[in-house]
């Protein structure tokens, strides 16, 4: 048997559609005489899961498992730990906004206008 390695981001119980692809390649290609082996991420990187997804043909494949973490669930749970970014964001696209130059009111010496923070 020839081996192959499949390197996929995506892979059941991964609940998104790109992980439907490698899983059914991986099942089909073992069909046709090859010893197929994924490389993914560990199953706890993903953001949503489907264990219903995973059937006996997929069971099968060899599969090595990597905690890489999924970059949007990294960046929700810094959001989540960084309570007042929202507001700092905000902040900055309204100074953007307000003058080309990118510089808050009160640092051009206009009187009247928003308060320094």
């Amino acid at each position: 048997m020839k081996n192959v390695l499949i390197i996929a981001a995506e892979y059941p119980p991964s609940a998104t559609v790109g992980a439907k692809r490698p899983a059914k390649l991986a099942a089909r290609i073992a069909e046709h005489g090859w010893s197929p082996c994924v490389l993914t991420m560990a199953e706890g990187d993903y953001e949503l899961t489907d264990t219903s997804s995973v059937t006996d043909a997929i069971r099968a494949v060899p599969t090595a498992r990597v905690p890489c973490g999924s970059i949007w669930i990294r960046s929700q749970r810094w959001r989540q730990s960084s309570p007042g970014l929202p507001r700092l964001a905000e902040y900055r696209m309204k100074v953007r906004s307000s003058d080309g130059a990118g510089l808050p009111p009160w640092a051009l010496g206009r009187p009247n206008e928003q308060e320094r923070p």
